[in-house]
């Protein structure tokens, strides 16, 4: 049960993931964008990608 808990979790977390990417990209974009809100979304998505390299190693080491 907990497994499908962390599987749906790892599933959100890397639909924001992308989601943060593609803003990030837009924003880049932009002429006079702000870089301080670019530095926290990035930030935010290292973060994000760092929970979904925890929670794969979570599944992968859980007996089936």
């Amino acid at each position: 049960m907990e497994q499908i808990h962390t599987g749906y979790r790892l599933e959100g977390l890397m639909v924001e993931h992308r989601d943060l990417d593609h803003v990030i990209s837009k924003l880049a974009c932009q002429p006079n964008s702000d870089n301080e809100q670019i530095k926290r979304l990035k930030k935010r998505k290292l973060i994000i990608k760092d929970i979904i390299n925890r929670l794969k190693l979570q599944i992968d080491s859980t007996p089936a």
